[in-house]
């Protein structure tokens, strides 16, 4: 639908540049008509299309988020080793994929991966996959040790008093666990890692973690997990709260993120076809869309490179059951 829709607006008007898709259903055959016709296509889809020089990745793509993550958790944290727990679907494992090119990109290494059935609601398995306490015949001589131990302490009975008698530890030998995964999701496996003895380890995310719902969910086994995110309700930046007071005027409910992706879009491209000429040629538009730099977006500065519309991320940190901001 959307592409006829496309094809209806350039044989009817006299169109220089769209904005769209916002799903990424079809981004792929909007994006290859785009570049046939020679129309600029500022894209919002979370799904960045193949690269063709009139179509341009304005939105929060899988690609961008996987490395902004990457480069928070290393760069920032001081994180090298990293493992992952994904969902065995399509999106599940290609910013499984992202992340773990970006982590490499980055100068750190992925240990461990593992992934589910979507649908999944027992995660102790996975945990225990990536943490030493699956595969126990490859484990058979600390097993044998417990043994000796019960036996010499006297021990008959498994109690709480005598548990670590019976299990062995988990072998951890990585700092952070990627999790591709919605809120509800995300919110069962985290508590998951605990009741594993799986501690002191950083859990991270998508954008579709910017959620109360994730809160509500994982609640206190959440701090310090961390995301990106083009917008946050709870920002003090000027920008953002100038354009959420305006939002709320006018449509009396929260904007989420892609509504302020669509919006700076608007604002770039308003700005792009600003001329005093009579009128611009798509190609002009094209050209000038590529030379934006440093165009002051309400998320936060714009640039224009290696097809994307880029911004600097906002890196959100659960803290004390809330969303911060690293501003």
């Amino acid at each position: 639908q959307a592409l006829q829709a496309l094809n209806r607006l350039v044989q009817k008007h006299h169109v220089v540049a769209v904005i769209g898709p916002m799903l990424s259903k079809g981004v792929d055959q909007i994006s290859q008509r785009a570049q046939e016709l020679g129309v600029p296509l500022i894209s919002l889809a979370r799904k960045a299309s193949s690269t063709q020089d009139f179509v341009f990745q304005g939105g929060l793509t899988q690609q961008l988020q996987a490395y902004e993550i990457a480069r928070h958790a290393i760069q920032d944290l001081g994180l090298k080793r990293f493992a992952t727990l994904y969902p065995s679907d399509k999106f599940g494992t290609e910013m499984s994929q992202y992340f773990w090119d970006s982590v490499e990109t980055l100068g750190g290494k992925i240990v461990a991966a593992e992934s589910y059935s979507p649908g999944e609601t027992d995660f102790r398995k996975s945990v225990d996959r990536l943490s030493g306490l699956f595969y126990l015949n490859a484990r058979q001589r600390e097993l044998d040790l417990l043994a000796e131990e019960r036996e010499s302490n006297n021990i008959k009975k498994r109690t709480r008093k005598t548990e670590q008698f019976f299990n062995l530890k988990p072998i951890v030998d990585y700092e952070a666990v990627f999790i591709p995964d919605e809120p509800k999701v995300a919110g069962q496996i985290l508590p998951t890692f605990a009741y594993r003895d799986v501690e002191h380890i950083r859990f991270l995310g998508t954008s579709s973690w910017n959620s109360p719902e994730f809160l509500t969910r994982a609640q206190n086994y959440a701090d310090k997990s961390s995301f990106v995110d083009a917008f946050l309700t709870e920002s003090e930046k000027p920008s953002i709260v100038n354009f959420l007071k305006k939002y709320r005027a006018t449509f009396s409910q929260e904007p989420t993120a892609l509504e302020v992706l669509a919006y700076d879009a608007a604002l770039v491209l308003k700005s792009t076809l600003s001329s005093p000429s009579a009128s611009l040629t798509r190609n002009e538009v094209k050209e000038r869309l590529k030379a934006i730099k440093d165009f002051p977006g309400t998320t936060g500065n714009i640039t224009f490179k290696d097809g994307q519309l880029s911004r600097n991320l906002l890196v959100i940190t659960v803290k004390n059951g809330l969303f911060k901001a690293q501003e």
